[in-house]
C-alpha cells in the first residue's frame, strides 16, 4: 500500500492540471493514470485492513473500518473540493488537497504494526539423520528411503513413519527443501 499512496500522490499532483487542459487527449490521460493509482492504492487495502485483526473478528473489524472511513473520506472530500474550486477558482488546487490528505495517509501506514508472520525456519546445509545411514527423502515429511524402493509417499515400500525412536524425534515436521520449523 505504500507504493500504491506514493504513486498516488504523485498522480493527483498530475490529473488535475491534465484535466484542466479540457482535450479529450488529456481528460484520458487524467482517467487512466487515475484508474491505475486508485487500483494500486485499493488493491492491497483490503488485505492490509484484513491482517489487522484477529482472525476471530477479521471480517468485522475490516468491514467496519473500510465503511467508516468511506463514509468520512468519500463524504466530506467532495464538499472539501467543491469549496476549494469555489474560493479560488483553480482545480489543482483540489489536487494539492488529496495530496495532503494521501501524504497523512502515508504517515498512518509507515506507523502501522508489521503484520507478516516472523520467518520460524532455519536453513541446515543438509538435513541430518540421527541413528540411521539411511538418507532424507527431501520434501516429505519424516520419510526415509528404503533400499530399492521408490521415494514417493505411499508407493510400496516407503512409510510415512519415522525410523527414529520417539525420544529423539523433532516436535516438528521436516519440511520441503529440508527446512525445519
Amino acid at each position: 500500500m505504500i507504493v500504491g499512496t506514493i504513486v498516488s500522490i504523485a498522480a493527483v499532483l498530475v490529473i488535475f492540471p491534465l484535466a484542466e487542459h479540457g482535450t479529450v487527449a488529456s481528460m484520458d490521460a487524467a482517467i487512466i493514470l487515475g484508474f491505475f493509482a486508485t487500483g494500486l492504492l485499493f488493491g492491497p487495502m483490503y488485505t492490509c485492513l484484513t491482517e489487522l485483526f484477529p482472525r476471530e473478528q477479521r471480517q468485522t473489524g475490516m468491514g467496519i473500518a473500510f465503511q467508516t472511513g468511506a463514509v468520512l473520506g468519500g463524504g466530506t472530500a467532495p464538499v472539501i473540493a467543491n469549496r476549494i474550486v469555489a474560493g479560488t477558482g483553480n482545480a489543482s488546487n483540489v489536487g494539492y488537497y488529496l495530496a495532503a490528505v494521501l501524504v497523512v495517509e502515508l504517515v498512518c501506514l509507515t506507523m502501522l504494526p508489521e503484520t507478516a508472520p516472523a520467518s520460524k525456519c532455519s536453513f541446515p546445509a543438509r538435513p541430518r539423520s540421527r541413528r540411521s545411514s539411511k538418507p532424507f527423502v527431501r520434501g516429505w515429511p519424516s520419510t526415509r528411503i528404503r533400499s530399492g524402493s521408490p521415494a514417493v509417499p505411499g508407493a510400496s515400500g516407503c512409510s510415512m513413519r519415522s525410523t527414529t525412536p520417539r525420544s529423539s524425534r523433532r516436535s516438528t515436521p521436516c519440511w520441503p527443501g529440508g527446512r525445519r520449523c
